[in-house]
């Protein structure tokens, strides 16, 4: 009873320490590239409460609750793209900088797995699991947010020139992709089974190639 309940703050405690950093690369991008909205938002803060809102603490327990895949979410950071010098070009920057922060804390997480012999094996086997913790989280958060589904981070690739063209159709475009990403998450799974739950098998394809690019490259 105690491990899983250490087990579970474990994950919330990684979790919550990873997409606050997903959200501060987003912002101090943003500002480095001109626009200071999100600083002068407290986004550069490392507290908790600066990022995530009372919704995407509620969303996961209910979810849990309801027997449903589990996921959640932070605020989004606001930018003036006015602020930018090439607003198509930095409002991609800006997106890719979170998911490119949780890629490099997974790749951190692998380098230092198994690292650490020299330990007693109880506290070993503690430290790699909380690196495979890490690991799992930030490679999920990474490649989740690069899906090119609105309002994910992925999305940005083209939705930065269809919001040039015209916030009507890039409205549209969110409505939709919202629908499309809880049908994927949720209504799919639940209602077709594991089997059609095209997110974790995708999830499940990138953790198995990150792990064989980054052993390769002998990291």
């Amino acid at each position: 009873m105690l491990n899983n309940i250490i087990g579970a703050l474990t994950v919330i405690i990684i979790l919550v320490f990873s997409l606050v950093l997903h959200e501060i690369a987003h912002a101090r991008v943003a500002y480095y590239l001109g626009d200071p909205t999100a600083k002068n938002m407290g986004r550069f803060s490392l507290n908790p409460l600066k990022h995530i809102s009372y919704m995407s603490i509620i969303l996961p327990v209910t979810l849990f609750f309801i027997n449903a895949p589990i996921f959640s979410f932070a605020k989004p950071v606001l930018y003036n793209k006015a602020s930018f010098k090439n607003p198509k070009r930095d409002i991609i920057f800006v997106s890719l900088a979170g998911p490119f922060a949780n890629l490099l804390l997974a790749i951190i997480a692998f380098v230092f797995y198994n690292k650490f012999s020299i330990l007693p094996d109880n506290i070993l086997f503690h430290c790699n699991q909380f690196l495979v913790t890490l690991f799992v989280i930030n490679v999920t958060l990474c490649t989740f947010n690069l899906l090119p589904i609105p309002p994910l981070d992925g999305s940005s690739l083209y939705m930065s020139s269809i919001i040039n063209y015209s916030r009507k159709l890039a409205s549209k475009f969110n409505d939709y992709g919202l629908g499309v990403l809880i049908s994927l998450l949720i209504v799919l799974p639940m209602a077709a089974g594991k089997k059609y739950d095209f997110i974790i098998i995708y999830l499940n394809w990138c953790y198995a190639k990150l792990i064989t690019i980054l052993t390769y490259i002998g990291l």
